[in-house]
Parts: C-alpha cells; sequence; structure tokens
C-alpha cells in the first residue's frame, strides 16, 4: 500500500501537518509547564561527603572535630596530671597536642599512669593518620590546580615554524623530509606537532627513528587536539612559516572529513595565520572543499603521482629511481625554483647562457610568471624579467650565490646529512636498462601481489606505461568475483586494452606463487593489501615474505624439491616491494645485501615518497606542479630513457669510446632534449650529474635520462582516447587529472 493509503489507516494528517507540532502539546503553554510539581534530584549526604571535593572537606572537618572532643573527654576520664589538668579547655588543649603534633607524647614521664600514657599514644596515632589523609587531600588539590594551570596557561612560543598537525605512521618521514629540506634550503627553522598522542611515546618514536640526532632544539610536541581552537592557539598557530595536516589511516572518506575539519579549525581561530595550510587528501574532490573554507588552504593529492612512480620504478627502472631521486628532499639532487638574481646571473638573457654560467647545476624549466612550467625549453629561448628557473642542483647553497651567508654558515653548522635512511633505489642490471627504453613498444607481463584499495590506480597507470595486449597478473586472496564486481565500479577500466587475469590464493605460499608466470614476466608488484592497509608493520610482514620468496623462486632455491625452476639473471623480473611502516624502513637498513646488482629486491619506501612529494608544495610549488604533470600523460614533457649512441650522428665522435659528460650534454641538448642523469654501460646505479664538467667521462654504450617532449604525440592519442565522450573513461579520468594541481600556481 503506498504512502498516501498508510496516513489514511491511522490519524488523518495531511501533507501540511508534516513537521508541525500537535496544538495539544505542552510547548504550547510554557507557563502552565512551570507551575507543575516535578520530582526534583538531590544530593544523598553519604554521595555529597564522598563524591564532592567540598564534601570531603567538611567531612574531615567533622571527624576532626569529633576526635578532639573525643580526646578531651579521654583525658577528663582519666583524671589528668600535674601538667594538663581536667578542665574542659585544659582537656581540649592535651586533646590538640596530641592530635597535631605526635611528639608531644613524648613530654610524658615514664612514670606516668598507664591511662594517661594510652590515650596519648592512641590519639597521637589517630591524629597522624588524619594528618596524612588530610595533607594528601590538599596536596591532591593542589597539583590538580597547577595541572589546570599548565594545561592552560602553557604554550609553545614560537615564530616562523612549520607546524605539523596530528601523528601518523608517516608522521616521522615527514619530519625527515622537512629537516633535509631545510638543511638544503639554507632554512633554519623549527617543527612544532600538536597531536593527540602521548608526548612520552612520540619522543620515544622520534628517538628511534633519529638515533644520532639532537632534536630538542629543532623539533617540539604538544599532546592536544588539532581540532580544538585552543590547542591551536598554544602552539602559536597564527604565527607560524607553514602549517601541514597530514592524512590519518583509515577509510577515503572519514579521512577526508577529519582533514576538512582540521582546515576549519585553523580557518575559526580569532587570529588568523597568513601562512599557506597545506592539507594532504585522499580524494582529489576534498581539495575543492578546503580551497572554499579556507582561502590560504590547499589540498594536496599525491597519491596517484606515487602510484605512478611505483609503476615506472617497476616497468621503467631508471626513469623511476630517477624520479625517486627528485621528489625525495633524502636522496640528494633536488629541482629548485628561482630567479636569474637569485643564481646570481642577472645579465644573461636567454636560457643557454643561463646553463652555461651555472657549473653546480641543470636548468631544466622555465615558469612564466602566473604560468605552469615550460620543460625542455630551447636553448634560445628569450627570458623574460618575470621568469623563474627549474635548475637540478644538490643544494639550493650551490646554485643561489647571491644567497644570504647565513645559509652557508646554517647549512656547516649541520651534519651533511642529517637524517640517515636508506637508499630508495637499486642498481640497474642491463635487462633493467633495455626494459626502460622498450617497456611501451612491446606486449609485457606484469604482475600483481596483493589487492590495494586503489588497484583500479594501479592498473590505469599500467595501461598508460604498457603496450596494449599486455597481460596483468593479479594474486590475491579476495575471490575473483570481489575483485571483478569492484573493478566494474570503476568507469575508467570499462574499455582497458590490458588483459586482466586474476589468481586466488595466499601471497606468501610458495606453491601459490610458483604458479604465476614469473620466468615471463618483465615486473613483479608487491603491493600492502587492503585489508592490512591499516596496520602496516602486518602488510610489510606479508609483503616482505611474498617478494622473498619470489626472489627464492626465481634464484632457484625451491628447484630440487620441483617446484620452480631457476631463471637467468638476465631474464628475472624486476621485482618491487612496497614498504609502510618507519620500523621496517630500519630494519631495511641493514640489508644492504638486497641491494646487488641485478638481484634482489627493490624496495619502495611509499611513505618517504607520498611526504617527499608533500612537502614540496609549501617550499616549491611550481616543482611540485611540474612532477605532477610529468608524472601523468601530458603535451608538457617526459623523462625518458635513451641510448647515448642514438643522439651520435657524427662518425669521428661515434668511433670514440668514451666521451665527456659535457660533449655529450651539448649533444643532446641540440637535440631539443636535456641530459640529467646517466646509466653505466654495464648497469649500475643511475647518477644525477649537475656537475657536468667535473663528472667521469661517458661511454658509449651507456644510456642518459633525459627530459624530453618526444612522447607528446603518443600521451595526446592516450588523452583524446579518455577525454572522447563515446568512451566511459572520459568522465572519471578528465575529473581526476584535473583535480591533482593545487590552483594556486
Amino acid at each position: 500500500m503506498g504512502a498516501s493509503g498508510s496516513r489514511a489507516i491511522g490519524s488523518q494528517v495531511s501533507d501540511m501537518d508534516i513537521g508541525v507540532v500537535n496544538p495539544k502539546s505542552m510547548l504550547h503553554f510554557p507557563e502552565e509547564r512551570g507551575n507543575k510539581e516535578f520530582k526534583r534530584s538531590n544530593w544523598a549526604l553519604l554521595d555529597w561527603v564522598l563524591g564532592t571535593q567540598r564534601g570531603q572537606f567538611v567531612g574531615l572537618a567533622i571527624v576532626m572535630l569529633s576526635i578532639l572532643t573525643l580526646g578531651a573527654l579521654c583525658w577528663m576520664a582519666t583524671g589528668g596530671n600535674g601538667d594538663y589538668d581536667t578542665t574542659w579547655w585544659s582537656s581540649l588543649w592535651f586533646s590538640w597536642g596530641m592530635f597535631f603534633d605526635p611528639g608531644t607524647q613524648m613530654g610524658f614521664a615514664p612514670g606516668e599512669p598507664h591511662t594517661d600514657k594510652l590515650v596519648a599514644v592512641t590519639f597521637s596515632i589517630t591524629g597522624f593518620l588524619y594528618n596524612l589523609v588530610f595533607l594528601g587531600l590538599i596536596v591532591e588539590t593542589v597539583r590538580n590546580l597547577l595541572e589546570h594551570w599548565r594545561k592552560s596557561r602553557s604554550r609553545i612560543v614560537a615564530n616562523d615554524h612549520t607546524l605539523i598537525l596530528g601523528w601518523s605512521r608517516r608522521s616521522l618521514f615527514l619530519i625527515a623530509q622537512l629537516l633535509q629540506s631545510m638543511e638544503n634550503r639554507g632554512v633554519d627553522s623549527e617543527l612544532v606537532i600538536l597531536a593527540e598522542e602521548d608526548e612520552y611515546s612520540v619522543k620515544q618514536e622520534l628517538k628511534r627513528q633519529f638515533p644520532d640526532m639532537d632534536l630538542g632544539s629543532r623539533v617540539r610536541f604538544r599532546s592536544g587536539s588539532p581540532t580544538e581552537c585552543d590547542d591551536l592557539m598554544h602552539v602559536s598557530a597564527y604565527s607560524a612559516r607553514e602549517i601541514i595536516i597530514l592524512s590519518q589511516p583509515g577509510s577515503q572518506w572519514e579521512v577526508d572529513l577529519d582533514t576538512v575539519r582540521g582546515v576549519i579549525s585553523v580557518a575559526a581561530l580569532p587570529k588568523q595565520p597568513k601562512c599557506p595550510v597545506i592539507a594532504e587528501v585522499r580524494a582529489p574532490e576534498t581539495s575543492h572543499a578546503i580551497r572554499h573554507v579556507l582561502e590560504t588552504a590547499e589540498g594536496i593529492y599525491v597519491k596517484h603521482a606515487v602510484r605512478r612512480v611505483l609503476c615506472l620504478t617497476a616497468i621503467q627502472p631508471a626513469v623511476g629511481d630517477t624520479f625517486q631521486t627528485l621528489m625525495s628532499w633524502l636522496e640528494g639532487c633536488e629541482i629548485y625554483v628561482k630567479s636569474r638574481e637569485d643564481l646570481g646571473v642577472p645579465q644573461v638573457t636567454t636560457v643557454g647562457q643561463a646553463q652555461e654560467a651555472l657549473d653546480k647545476g641543470i636548468i631544466v624549466g622555465v615558469r612564466p610568471q602566473d604560468h605552469h612550467c615550460i620543460m625542455a625549453p630551447p636553448a634560445s629561448r628569450e627570458l623574460e624579467p618575470t621568469d623563474k628557473l627549474l635548475v637540478i642542483a644538490d643544494s639550493l647553497t650551490d646554485i643561489c650565490f647571491s644567497a644570504s651567508s647565513t645559509f652557508a654558515i646554517s647549512k656547516a653548522l649541520r651534519s651533511k646529512s642529517c637524517v640517515d635512511v636508506p637508499s630508495n633505489t637499486k642498481a640497474l642490471s642491463v635487462a633493467d636498462v633495455s626494459r626502460s627504453v622498450d617497456a611501451m613498444s612491446n606486449q609485457r607481463i606484469v604482475i600483481i601481489v596483493g589487492w590495494p584499495n586503489d588497484i583500479d590506480d594501479v592498473l590505469i597507470v599500467l595501461e598508460d606505461y604498457l603496450a596494449p595486449g599486455s597481460e596483468v597478473h593479479i594474486l590475491a586472496l579476495m575471490s575473483e568475483a570481489e575483485r571483478k564486481s569492484r573493478l566494474d565500479r570503476s568507469r575508467v577500466l570499462r574499455n582497458t586494452q590490458l588483459t586482466i587475469r586474476h589468481v586466488e590464493g595466499n601471497i606468501t605460499n610458495v606453491y601459490t606463487l610458483a604458479e604465476l608466470p614469473l620466468d615471463k614476466a618483465c615486473a613483479v608488484l608487491v603491493l600492502a593489501d587492503d585489508a592490512l592497509d591499516e596496520h602496516p608493520r602486518k602488510a610489510d610482514s606479508a609483503s616482505l615474505q611474498a617478494a622473498i620468496n619470489i626472489d627464492s623462486l626465481l634464484k632457484g632455491h625451491y628447484e630440487d624439491q620441483m617446484i620452480f625452476k631457476k631463471v637467468e639473471d638476465s631474464a628475472r623480473p624486476r621485482i618491487v616491494c612496497e614498504i609502510l611502516s618507519a620500523d621496517t624502513e630500519r630494519a631495511l637498513k641493514f640489508r644492504a645485501d638486497s641491494n646487488d646488482n641485478g638481484a634482489g629486491i627493490q624496495f619502495f619506501h611509499s611513505g618517504v615518497m607520498e611526504t617527499g612529494l608533500f612537502t614540496m608544495a609549501p617550499s616549491q610549488l611550481p616543482v611540485f606542479n611540474a612532477m605532477v604533470m610529468m608524472l601523468r600523460p601530458n603535451d608538457y614533457g617526459d623523462l625518458m630513457t635513451l641510448p647515448m649512441a642514438s643522439y651520435i650522428n657524427d662518425p669521428g665522435l661515434a668511433a670514440r669510446p668514451e666521451l665527456p659528460l659535457i660533449e655529450c650534454f651539448d649533444l643532446v641538448r641540440k637535440a631539443g632534449d636535456i641530459l640529467i642523469g646517466v646509466v653505466p654501460e654495464r648497469g649500475g646505479s643511475v647518477t644525477i650529474n649537475p656537475c657536468r664538467r667535473e663528472a667521469p667521462p661517458v661511454a658509449q654504450g651507456s644510456h642518459v635520462v633525459v627530459v624530453s617532449k618526444r612522447m607528446v604525440k603518443m600521451w595526446s592519442q592516450k588523452l583524446m582516447l579518455r577525454r572522447s565522450p563515446s568512451s566511459p573513461m572520459a568522465g572519471a579520468s578528465a575529473a581526476r587529472e584535473r583535480s591533482q594541481l593545487p590552483s594556486s600556481i
């Protein structure tokens, strides 16, 4: 029966009556309500005496008077002595003396009557116990008052500091990135943390993560709520250089709600901070809400960009390793955006002249005023007075000759490497380098172990970097039906050109892993499973066990058991294992033997990458935008790995076994690209060489990492496919791409 029928059966209520209070309700007659007799709530005497501070003091006062009276009466009953007679006031004074000062009884001579001494001892002990209770109550009252004053009146007085709101598993990574960023940029500032965690536990975590650093003068912590205005005032939020809100563990929806609450609390402060508020978001759409809440706030979405670096590390290792170096302040080389005056070359007029004047930096882009950066600009490009240059360098003090001398002094006072972390990159084999060159031209097989909550993002990225028809095998405990259901809800994957094959099973079981086509795969991605995402240590344990078992299978450790045949080094896939926990990161610091040439496992510290890219936003926003744009299909510029021989057309140069790096740089520059790194001929780590004139020569068989626009045509075709109105990928993909960049350039 419909809704109208239901109303007809009950009391006759029209649509106009819905939400209207009944005319007979007592709410219409407040004066009558006041005249009616209501039951009143009262204290029970015992509850008031024992349950309130005032009652406790009154109760103790009554007990004291009772003891004094009883003591006086007992003394009068003994008949008194020569010092104290049996009059009321004399007996009461005796009782007070014994009650308040137990030492008074020692004034009795040994020959006094036993009844006198018994009364004295009894009331001395009673008074002593009473005074202990009374003084304990006084001490507790004073302690509570002092604690109240400490909480309400104490504060961290700081100016021009970085304020971090909240504490999560990635806070240690964030602190490491910020400290190294300050050192590299020559900034002398302190970090202030406001979180609900206990101060002792946080300081213990900091001590474990940074055992060789004295953080007392650089990192300060206060326990409190990041969403309470009073607590924000107590950490000098209004005078901060920047305020950072790092997302917490949990579901995407709940986490972003907490982030918005934090921004609202900052916006509600009586003293409005003028500094930028940088908030990490888990969904790109949340950025728009944050911008409307507070003008100076910006929601930063880094998860998708880091996923792209993860996939590139597996499929195009040289490019992925280069991005890892540039995205983290801990790896040595960063990109800085500075004016010609800051670089000490105000007289130059073109990009080529500026590059010639810089010995310890590589210019990779130009940022015009109020526009996004132009990557790989031609050397002949004229520089406008308002243009700024994007320069790769080891630190800001290496290229900013006109900067204040205090930068250099500040840097000299600190150790060269203020944070000790394991390198995020592993030496490349010859096979890894060749995969970096032709990954997008040949069909490949990629294996994913684990089912992360953003698996659709991972598959979208793999589709960008793999040739059509490539296969992706996914091993996870989740049923195939549930997986397909989840993927079907993602519109961007409905017409994917990848062949996705599902395998059900335990990700750590050797027999299940042996069923995967490990010998034919080009890469294996071991990712944190969705079921363990909120438990980083458990997720890392599962991922490590799976990665080690895969590596053991490939090395032939189970060949005797006829489980899996050994795969030769040149044919082994690159194993990339995602790591979440700081504890696991510290453990891997002692596993340098797993980073040998072309073998072992590449550990990808996603927390380090996310916080590294995140910290670029407040300090180097144009660089942040440039990195995000290069990490997606674009007409902007890309990082590529190419043979050095492809740039040599002169037979004379081709005949030489080695070329100076400065000559290689010029050859690449003439072809319209910019050389930023070199991969040795026989494999090894990517070397980013800002000091072109001091670097060793480059062998003819080496590969180079370049900033190039050669992939623009291919990306244009992919973007046209995604943005085509007839394509189901259009809406979600286009919205995702538009949402990743901050509104402020």
